[in-house]
């Protein structure tokens, strides 16, 4: 019987990892580390650490601002149930002092008193983080240079459009050592390939109209922008409805990024 569960537990350990190669993971979400001796540790870096993981956590996982603020709601129980813990620790613990009282304080020790202002200061941190979408915004912006939709009132007072300027965009994703270590790779490659060989095409750049273009004569390492347009079906593909519940959505690419990474 053993031999049989121990048999299935090894099938499905094997499908789980095989399900892994098929996913790519939100390159955003990645483990944090804190480096205390790179970075002062104080309410301010708590405040700044806690809005980037939950920028993280909304942006990678498409999640509302109400679960944001779930989360945060659950994450402050557990901090306050910890704080409990602690205290309940400390009270056994604390008859093995008691026959010593003029031992001074060692770094193993603190105040209940100090460790509840610091409990209380990072609950109201994160308790103003996301008290509402004003803030979040405000603090992304403050600290990441968050760029949200802009809202444009369209000819139909039902109906808006959002757009976020493809500049600020770019800027963002090329602030991150990443991505810009891969799209110069990227580019290298593609020249080395089309120098060895100058009958294929790797991307536009190496197109007989590109080499006319104005840009690229002048300037030929500049960025390759691709515009798309599409109609976005909100609604079942295959159901009644499926044409009446759409969006227009315009979108673009950077030609010079690796195909693996180029639509996330």
């Amino acid at each position: 019987m053993h031999n049989v569960e121990d048999e299935r537990d090894q099938i499905e350990s094997e499908t789980d990892d095989d399900d892994d190669e098929d996913v790519i993971c939100w390159p955003l979400l990645t483990e944090k580390t804190i480096q205390s001796s790179e970075n002062k540790i104080d309410f301010d870096y708590f405040e700044k650490f806690y809005v980037d993981f939950l920028l993280n956590l909304r942006e990678g996982h498409s999640l509302p601002q109400n679960i944001i603020q779930t989360f945060t709601s659950g994450l402050k129980s557990l901090i306050e149930l910890v704080h409990e813990l602690l205290k309940n620790e400390n009270k056994n613990s604390r008859t093995k002092y008691q026959r010593s009282t003029t031992t001074s304080a060692t770094d193993d020790s603190i105040l209940l008193t100090d460790m509840k202002e610091v409990i209380s200061n990072v609950i109201a941190r994160m308790t103003d983080i996301t008290k509402n979408e004003y803030s979040f915004l405000k603090l992304s912006k403050k600290y990441f240079s968050y760029t949200s939709a802009k809202e444009i009132k369209l000819e139909n007072s039902d109906q808006s459009a959002y757009y976020i300027p493809i500049q600020s965009s770019i800027q963002q994703m090329l602030n991150k050592p990443d991505v810009l270590t891969m799209l110069i790779k990227n580019v290298n490659e593609n020249v080395n390939r089309n120098t060895i060989d100058t009958d294929l095409m790797f991307n536009y750049r190496h197109a007989l109209d590109a080499k006319q273009h104005e840009v690229l004569k002048n300037k030929p390492d500049a960025l390759l922008v691709q515009l798309y347009i599409d109609d976005i079906g909100l609604t079942n593909p295959i159901g009644a409805k499926r044409d009446t519940q759409k969006i227009t959505m315009v979108y673009f690419q950077l030609e010079d990024l690796p195909d693996t990474v180029r639509s996330m």
